[in-house]
């Protein structure tokens, strides 16, 4: 059953108006119970890639903690449309991750020689989440 509240009107409503509203209220309930499943049957089958990265990013971080290996992180700002694919030839082969208008990159070697720019080593996620990125 949905709600449709009308807190104020000019006039009094005509009948033809009520029935319209209380039309609107009974057959938004359904639309908004499938949008609501929608949502939860994607959270479900569909891994968002920043949830991804941040996983991968936590378990490097542990490792680095637990054995003292410590690896680079690299970022830079990207301006495309959202629907093109990311294809950036001096990583070819490279692990990266496109999250939102970044490209990350998690490595072992130096990439100081190409346009990205280096990140501090975090110690937690919420040390990389709270770093200010600048163009």
């Amino acid at each position: 059953m949905g709600y449709l509240v009308v807190v104020e009107t000019n006039e009094s409503l005509q009948d033809d108006e009520v029935l319209l509203i209380d039309t609107i209220s009974k057959n938004i309930s359904p639309v908004i119970y499938h949008m609501n499943t929608i949502k939860e049957l994607k959270s479900n089958y569909i891994e968002e890639p920043k949830k991804a990265f941040l996983s991968v990013l936590d378990e490097k971080i542990k490792d680095c903690h637990a054995y003292e290996v410590d690896f680079n992180l690299y970022y830079r700002i990207i301006k495309q449309h959202p629907f093109e694919s990311v294809i950036i030839p001096e990583l070819e082969g490279a692990d990266y991750n496109k999250v939102d208008n970044y490209v990350i990159v998690i490595t072992y070697d130096n990439l100081d020689e190409h346009d990205f720019k280096k990140l501090p080593m975090p110690n937690s996620i919420k040390d990389f989440l709270s770093y200010d990125y600048q163009d």
